[in-house]
């Protein structure tokens, strides 16, 4: 599928809406990114590995556990210290 956008734009968007389509081109053909996400650059997001992702998966459906205060909480976090 090919998705055409089409507008009225100066110059220098015009070179960043290239560089966009660029970017998309070689992802789409070499199925990864032109840089590493492993960085602390704040315009990155950080992404999530796929333990945290099957955790989440995991969780879910209810799989964690839930308190009615922070007694309750230590007293679990302290069973698991047995």
């Amino acid at each position: 599928m090919v998705i055409t956008i089409q507008t009225d734009i100066d110059e220098a968007a015009r070179q960043e809406t290239e560089a966009v389509a660029m970017l998309m081109r070689h992802i789409a053909a070499e199925k990864t990114l032109l840089f590493s996400t492993d960085t602390d650059c704040p315009h990155c997001p950080i992404l999530p590995s796929l333990d945290i992702l099957k955790a989440v998966d995991e969780a879910e459906p209810g799989g964690w556990p839930s308190f009615d205060g922070i007694e309750e909480l230590m007293a679990d976090l302290d069973v698991d210290k047995r």
